[in-house]
């Protein structure tokens, strides 16, 4: 279950600054790519409650790669489910997903539940 407050704080604030440069931009990446896609890499084995925030990629192809390589979309799966979890039990949640078009990765956006 999602639940997504739009009257939130975070949600105006975000909806306020968009466009704009953030601190965001330097969160650490926990999981990124490999192989051009192909494979997740964890970067960042511990995950910080000292953190203000992290960045989790997602493939920007998941529904291709799950038709040419069941393999890699299983593999993707399981990683994102495994850092998200570790995230969320330090107290992190998703607050957003950075797109970036010209890479082959998106990034869920993990920060510190208030």
């Amino acid at each position: 279950m999602v639940d997504w407050d739009i009257d939130s704080p975070r949600v105006e604030k975000a909806l306020n600054t968009k466009g704009q440069a953030s601190s965001r931009e330097r969160y650490p990446i926990i999981l990124s790519a490999t192989d051009n896609g192909k494979s997740p890499r964890q970067i960042q084995e511990n995950i910080s409650r000292e953190e203000k925030g992290y960045f989790i990629a997602v493939p920007t192809n998941i529904h291709e790669m799950k038709q040419a390589s069941p393999e890699s979309a299983r593999a993707w799966r399981f990683a994102v489910r495994k850092a998200v979890t570790e995230a969320f039990q330090q107290g992190f949640v998703i607050t957003g997903v950075k797109r970036d078009p010209s890479s082959v990765n998106h990034y869920y956006i993990l920060e510190k539940t208030p």
